[in-house]
């Protein structure tokens, strides 16, 4: 409309107008850059505040994260360790045990050597007994045959004695048949 105006009559008036318009429209597009220009700086601010939230929200998250980890770490480590506490109390039972059973044995193995020296010396004690009856025994078998010697010479001369006297009875028969014959033949001349 302005331009109409321009073209037909009053150009100076109009080119004022269309400058005045200009000029409001260049005013109006400055305030306008301003404005971008201030809202650019806003949404800067905003977008450095958001990526500094953003950066804590992350520094967040990877602390929560790396607490998380630390947390199962702690918990597996408390796991291991009262499986290792029942691995050491088991061992500690295993050990008392085979300190008792070690103990029983060397109690054991005492009393079986104790009942060894006993054996042994009773033992010593039988063959000193059976040498000493294996000593008196042969005494005995010697004098045993001492006597036996000397029963058989006695025997022996019994025996002859014996025979001596039945010899001697044996002639004394003859002397007395010989007498009887001799009684008898003068009985019956």
């Amino acid at each position: 409309m302005l331009l109409e105006q321009a073209a037909h009559g009053g150009e100076s008036s109009a080119t004022r107008d269309l400058e005045d318009e200009i000029e409001r429209l260049q005013d109006y597009i400055n305030s306008q850059d301003d404005l971008i220009t201030g809202q650019k700086e806003e949404l800067e601010v905003a977008q450095a505040h958001i990526e500094e939230m953003s950066s804590h929200m992350v520094s967040r998250f990877k602390a929560d994260a790396q607490a998380e980890r630390l947390q199962n770490q702690i918990r597996r480590f408390e796991e291991e360790k009262s499986t290792q506490n029942s691995v050491i109390l088991e061992m500690r039972q295993a050990i008392a045990v085979s300190e008792e059973v070690r103990r029983q044995l060397e109690e054991q193995i005492q009393a079986a050597e104790t009942q060894i020296e006993t054996n042994c010396s009773n033992l010593q004690d039988q063959f000193r007994r059976f040498e000493n009856e294996k000593g008196s025994l042969h005494s005995a078998i010697s004098k045993h045959k001492e006597d036996h010697a000397a029963s058989s010479g006695d025997l022996r001369r019994l025996e002859q004695q014996l025979r001596a006297a039945k010899k001697k009875i044996e002639e004394q028969d003859d002397q007395i048949s010989n007498l009887q014959n001799e009684v008898i033949d003068d009985n019956h001349p």
